[in-house]
C-alpha cells in the first residue's frame, strides 16, 4: 500500500466554524486538531509505505484514532463509528463534516504495520507523551503509560468485540433456522444478552478477562 493522501494542513473551514464554539477549551480534541504538526506528520511513517499501490488510510489519521480509542476503552470498531459521529473526533483528524471513514479493519492493520516496522513508539510514546505533559493522561503510579500498554489495551477490547459478533452471527444464523429451537433451548438472558450488539467498553483488565470466560 501507498501513502497518497496527506494528513490535512488545517482544520477545514465549516469543520472549525461549527465545532469550535462547542469544544471546551481544555478538550484534547481541540489541543490535538490545533497542534497536532507539532508532534507527528506524514514524513514519521514515510518508510513504512510503497512509493506505488492502492492508497492507504492516511496514517496520521490511524495513529490519531488509535490514541482516542485508548483514552475512551473503545475496540476497533466503535472507534471507527466515532470517528464518523462525533464531531469533536473530526475536529481533530482534521477532516470534513461530511467525512465518512475507513473500515474498522485498517486500524488492526495499522498496529501491524508499526509492529513489523518496530516503530509503534513514534505514533504512541510520542504523543502520549505530549498529551501527559498537558495533563491529559494520567500516571497510574509506577506504570507507564507505553506503546505497549496501549497497543494490548485495544487489542484486548478488539478481541472481546469480535467474540461478542461471533455469538451474536451464530445467534442470528439459529434464530434464522429454527426460532422454536431458539426459545426452548437457549435461556432468555443469553439471547438478551447477545442477540445485539454490546456497547460496554470501558471496562477495566479485569473486568474484560471475566467478560471474554463468560462468553467463552
Amino acid at each position: 500500500m501507498s501513502m497518497q493522501t496527506p494528513f490535512a494542513g488545517e482544520i477545514p473551514e465549516e469543520t472549525r466554524r461549527l465545532v469550535e464554539p462547542l469544544l471546551p477549551a481544555d478538550s484534547v480534541y481541540r489541543l490535538v486538531g490545533n497542534e497536532i504538526d507539532k508532534i507527528i506528520s506524514d514524513k514519521d511513517f514515510l518508510d513504512l509505505y510503497a512509493s506505488e499501490g492502492r492508497p492507504a488510510v492516511n496514517p496520521v489519521v490511524l495513529a490519531l484514532v488509535s490514541i482516542f480509542q485508548f483514552l475512551e476503552r473503545l475496540p476497533d470498531r466503535a472507534a471507527t463509528e466515532a470517528a464518523v459521529l462525533r464531531m469533536d473526533w473530526k475536529y481533530a483528524l482534521r477532516q470534513e463534516l461530511t467525512w465518512r471513514g475507513f473500515h474498522y479493519s485498517d486500524l488492526c492493520n495499522f498496529r501491524k504495520r508499526l509492529l513489523e516496522h518496530g516503530r509503534e513508539w513514534v505514533v504512541f510514546e510520542r504523543l502520549v507523551a505530549y498529551l501527559r505533559e498537558r495533563g491529559y493522561i494520567e500516571e497510574r503510579g509506577k506504570q507507564r503509560t507505553d506503546s505497549t500498554k496501549i497497543i494490548g489495551l485495544v487489542a484486548r477490547l478488539s478481541r472481546l468485540e469480535l467474540v461478542w459478533e461471533a455469538i451474536r452471527a451464530a445467534l442470528r444464523a439459529l434464530v434464522d433456522a429454527d426460532v422454536s429451537w431458539v426459545r426452548k433451548q437457549l435461556p432468555v438472558s443469553f439471547v438478551e444478552n447477545y442477540g445485539q450488539r454490546r456497547w460496554d467498553f470501558r471496562l477495566s483488565k479485569t473486568e474484560i478477562r471475566r467478560r471474554m470466560s463468560e462468553a467463552g
